[in-house]
């Protein structure tokens, strides 16, 4: 598997990605909405975002503890996020939402892969393999 790096969407080259990953930098963004509606563009009809972000509803037991998040704290963050901002995202990119953590969001338009957790560890495969060989392990 080849990896590239892009500072930018628009360096990004007329071409389809199987998966996109953004590692803590949506709360960064300032408009992360439209940021991921252009990623969906490069992504490959069966392809996956992979993005890490705390989730505040995750991450803290009660909003009135937000003056105390440490993630708060860091004033390069501009914007944060609950579960419910990327479960309307979904729905308004058409695309599936798997929240694996309280900060591992995956958005995808696979619809013949099954994502789900097993010891700790992201699954994937094809729903043809799911019976045989993943869902004895998790029921």
């Amino acid at each position: 598997m080849k990896s590239f790096t892009y500072k930018t969407l628009e360096e990004l080259p007329v071409k389809k990605f199987d998966v996109i990953i953004s590692i803590e930098a949506f709360e960064h963004i300032p408009n992360p909405a439209e940021t991921i509606s252009r990623l969906v563009e490069f992504l490959d009809d069966d392809g996956f975002i992979f993005l890490t972000t705390a989730l505040s509803n995750r991450s803290m037991s009660n909003l009135r503890y937000f003056p105390y998040w440490i993630y708060q704290q860091d004033r390069t963050h501009i914007g944060f996020f609950h579960e419910r901002t990327f479960e309307w995202l979904a729905a308004k990119l058409n695309l599936d939402l798997f929240v694996a953590h309280y900060d591992l969001i995956v958005l995808h338009k696979s619809f013949n892969r099954i994502i789900t957790t097993s010891d700790g560890k992201l699954v994937f495969c094809a729903q043809d393999e799911w019976d045989v060989k993943f869902r004895h392990k998790l029921f």
